[in-house]
C-alpha cells in the first residue's frame, strides 16, 4: 500500500517538473521574441519614424472635424510651423492652416443645426456660416486688389474663422496676445467687465473708422467698389453672430421657439464679439495700406 502511494507521489512530482520546465521554456521563448521584436523595430531606420510622425500628424488632423473639441489644438499645430517655414513651404501649411479652422467652424454648424428642433435656429447657424464665407471671400477679393500677397491673405482668412469659432461660437486662445486680451477684460466685478467689454468695443470701431476713411481716399472706382462689399461683410457677419448661439441646441430646444435668451450683461458680451471683429478688419487693413 505504502509502495503504491510512493509510486504516485512519484509520478505527481515528475508531472509537475514536466510542467515547470515547460512554463520555463514558454517563457524563454516569449523573451527571445520580443527581444528579436524590439531590434527589428529599432532598425527599421528614419524612414520608419517618419511614416510614424506622418500617421500621428493624420491623426491630429482628424480631430479638426469633431465637435466638441474646444481645447484649440489647431493654433498648436500649426502655429510652429508657419513661424519657421519659409518660401512656397509656409503658403502651404497657411493654406492647411485655413483649412482647418474652416473645417472646424463647418463641423461644429453642421452638429448644431442637426440637433435643433426648430427651423429659426436651424436658419441661424446656415445664415451664420454664409456670413463668415463672404465675409472672407469679400477680404481676399480686397486684398488681391491692394496687392496684399498670398501669405498674407491666408494669415488673415484663416484668423477670420478662428475668431468665428472661438469668440462667436466657443473655445480658447492660446497665443498670448488674445489671451492675455481675454485675461484682463474679465478681472474684477461684473460692472468693471461689461464696462470693458463695451469699451473694447469702442476703441476699436474708432480705429476702424479712421483707417477706413485714410483708405479710400487713395482708392479708385473699382476699389471703393470692393472696399464697400468688405465693409458691407463686416456688419452681416456682426449681424448674423445671434446670441442663441451661446446656447446647445437642447436647451435651445427645451424652450418655447422665439425665447431671446436675452440675460443681464448679453449686451456688453455682443459689443464684445463685434470689438472682436472690428479688430480684425483694422488688421487687414494696415496689411492693405503698407501696399499703399
Amino acid at each position: 500500500m505504502c509502495g503504491e502511494e510512493n509510486c504516485r507521489e512519484m509520478k505527481k512530482t515528475g508531472k509537475r517538473l514536466w510542467i515547470s520546465i515547460s512554463c520555463l521554456l514558454l517563457l524563454s521563448g516569449m523573451m527571445m521574441l520580443s527581444i528579436y521584436m524590439a531590434g527589428k523595430k529599432n532598425g527599421e531606420g528614419a524612414e520608419s519614424v517618419k511614416e510614424c510622425e506622418a500617421e500621428q500628424t493624420e491623426e491630429k488632423n482628424d480631430l479638426f472635424g469633431q465637435t466638441g473639441e474646444f481645447d484649440n489644438p489647431i493654433d498648436e499645430l500649426y502655429l510652429p510651423m508657419i513661424y519657421t517655414s519659409g518660401g512656397e513651404d509656409k503658403a502651404a501649411v497657411l493654406e492647411r492652416y485655413e483649412n482647418a479652422w474652416k473645417g472646424q467652424l463647418e463641423a461644429y454648424l453642421e452638429d448644431y443645426e442637426s440637433r435643433c428642433s426648430y427651423a429659426k435656429d436651424r436658419e441661424m447657424a446656415e445664415e451664420y456660416l454664409a456670413a463668415v464665407q463672404q465675409a472672407v471671400d469679400a477680404q481676399k477679393d480686397l486684398m488681391e486688389y491692394m496687392g496684399v500677397g498670398a501669405e498674407e491673405r491666408l494669415w488673415h482668412s484663416a484668423q477670420m474663422y478662428r475668431c468665428a469659432f472661438i469668440k462667436d461660437i466657443r473655445g480658447t486662445f492660446t497665443d498670448d496676445i488674445d489671451r492675455q486680451y481675454v485675461l484682463s477684460m474679465y478681472e474684477g466685478c461684473e460692472v468693471e467687465i461689461r464696462s470693458r467689454q463695451e469699451a473694447f468695443d469702442l476703441e476699436w470701431c474708432n480705429e476702424l473708422g479712421k483707417r477706413t476713411m485714410a483708405l479710400y481716399e487713395d482708392l479708385d472706382e473699382e476699389g471703393r467698389h470692393l472696399a464697400g462689399i468688405w465693409q458691407q461683410s463686416r456688419e452681416d457677419w456682426k449681424a448674423a453672430a445671434d446670441a442663441r448661439f451661446w446656447q446647445s441646441p437642447e436647451e435651445l430646444n427645451a424652450q418655447p421657439e422665439g425665447v431671446s435668451f436675452w440675460e443681464n450683461g448679453t449686451g456688453a458680451a455682443l459689443m464684445e464679439k463685434d470689438g472682436w471683429i472690428n479688430r480684425l478688419y483694422c488688421q487687414q487693413l494696415n496689411s492693405m495700406m503698407d501696399k499703399m
